[in-house]
């Protein structure tokens, strides 16, 4: 019986996975490849795109290739957080100076901003605005974004120079 059970279940998602892959790629199609992955197709289908459809899904590459660049920092950021939290308690229990503490928190608070920046615009990008819209307001939209995930990646470049930096 757990077995019909475990193959069903195998059976639905295999069926499920098929599925979306369809959908996906009919979408990618139909959509000039605006869907956020790695997938080939959108390189095969390079060739078909009319001008503005190719101006779109490059800015829409950059904007991602940027997204793509920092992500990783976001463990460094979590890292040094830990790191200066754990400093910042061990001189209070020390009585440390108010002047280290503060040079702390404000390190902490930094890295906090940058963290909650990186959440905000991962939350607010809607890939929806980069399809079945006019190309106007697809690169007004994707322009903003660039502009955006710019300002987050400075944030987190300089929270994590400033944590590293020993005051």
């Amino acid at each position: 019986m757990r077995f019909f059970i475990l193959a069903l279940l195998c059976a639905a998602a295999f069926s499920s996975c098929h599925k979306n892959t369809k959908e996906h790629k009919h979408s990618t199609e139909q959509h000039s490849g605006h869907e956020h992955s790695h997938d080939q197709s959108h390189q095969n289908n390079a060739d078909h795109l009319s001008p503005e459809q190719a101006a779109e899904q490059a800015l829409f590459q950059e904007v991602m290739a940027i997204h793509d660049s920092i992500m990783p920092e976001m463990g460094t950021i979590m890292k040094y957080k830990r790191q200066l939290k754990k400093e910042n308690d061990s001189l209070s229990a020390l009585s440390g100076t108010k002047s280290q503490t503060t040079i702390l928190n404000k390190k902490i608070r930094l890295l906090d901003s940058a963290d909650k920046a990186m959440m905000h615009w991962m939350h607010a990008f809607d890939s929806k605005k980069t399809v079945n819209h006019p190309h106007e307001e697809i690169m007004k939209y994707l322009n903003g974004e660039k502009e955006k995930i710019q300002q987050v990646k400075k944030l987190m470049e300089e929270s994590i120079r400033k944590a590293k930096k020993k005051d």
